[in-house]
């Protein structure tokens, strides 16, 4: 579900926050499907990704799959402290366990079909 476009558009959102506001950023990501490491970790290495992002203002964290989703959703805002959502295919279940851990969304609007709105529906 996740676009090289809205990965780059994350990075430059991430470094626009370490330049203009000296924040340290953590991208966390649920390990699921484990593949998915792997794959953002290539995407990563294969991109000229700013230097700013390569040192101690950020990292990006996996966080396992849990099945229990109130377990999930309690984690949520002690990792976040706001949410990016996706664009082509944004959240569903991600932005309503989101906001019930109390936790700001920002999402897209312009999707082109139903399964790229639901994140501004729920909203």
């Amino acid at each position: 579900k996740l676009s090289p476009n809205v990965f780059d558009l994350w990075i430059y959102i991430f470094e626009t926050l370490i330049k203009e506001h000296g924040v340290s950023v953590s991208l966390i990501m649920l390990e699921y499907p484990k593949a998915s490491i792997r794959n953002i970790a290539h995407y990563i290495s294969s991109q000229n990704i700013p230097e700013l992002l390569e040192g101690r203002y950020f990292d990006i964290r996996f966080l396992p799959f849990i099945a229990n989703p109130y377990r999930h959703q309690a984690r949520i805002p002690e990792y976040c402290d706001i949410v990016l959502d996706n664009a082509i295919y944004n959240s569903h279940t991600m932005a309503v366990d989101t906001l019930w851990g109390g936790v700001p969304m920002v999402t897209f609007a312009d999707g082109v079909d139903m399964g790229g709105r639901v994140g501004f529906s729920i909203l």
